[in-house]
């Protein structure tokens, strides 16, 4: 009963928090676009303008609403790799080889195309490794999109066939 509180409890101040920091006056507008090196410089530490946000990956969320929720730490740009990193609190690492134009909406972060995008992550209480025992990434090849899952978690939640959508979105 107590599991149950605390999960209402939690996404009423999900929902609260995202009206508290959603832009009044301006809905769902594009505020800027930068190049990955411009997203970096203005986004090194725990600056993000969208303080958490839920991840989308070629449309497809990979879990439940509001189970996919986290919160930015700091973002790296990869010269020898052409690769954006974005770290999240929790050891959770999103990795973007080749990004196109990063794009600033009021209410999100979207990044169209990619070469290859790699999801690292801890479960909670389990062992940590520097870049986490949950990993799988997806390789954008000829607009055919091929999901490499290491542990067979997330192939049955990413439909995405093809990069019709977005390739990242990080929704606040």
């Amino acid at each position: 009963m107590l599991n149950i509180i605390l999960v209402i409890l939690s996404l009423v101040i999900v929902v609260f928090w995202r009206k508290l920091f959603k832009n009044p006056n301006s809905k769902n507008s594009l505020l800027n676009k930068l190049t990955p090196i411009e997203f970096v410089e203005k986004y090194t530490s725990n600056s993000f303008y969208i303080p958490c946000a839920d991840l989308k990956l070629y449309g497809e969320r990979l879990s439940k609403v509001f189970d996919n929720w986290h919160s930015f730490e700091k973002s790296i740009w990869i010269v020898e790799k052409d690769t954006l990193e974005i770290h999240f609190q929790e050891n959770v690492i999103l990795r973007i080889t080749n990004p196109s134009v990063i794009e600033e909406w009021s209410d999100k972060i979207v990044i169209r195309s990619a070469d290859r995008i790699n999801w690292d992550w801890n479960i909670v209480g389990e062992f940590e490794t520097e870049y986490g025992p949950y990993s799988f990434e997806i390789l954008n090849s000829k607009n055919i999109l091929e999901v490499k899952d290491r542990r067979g978690l997330i192939g049955g939640h990413l439909k995405a066939k093809s990069n019709e959508q977005p390739a990242v979105e990080l929704i606040g």
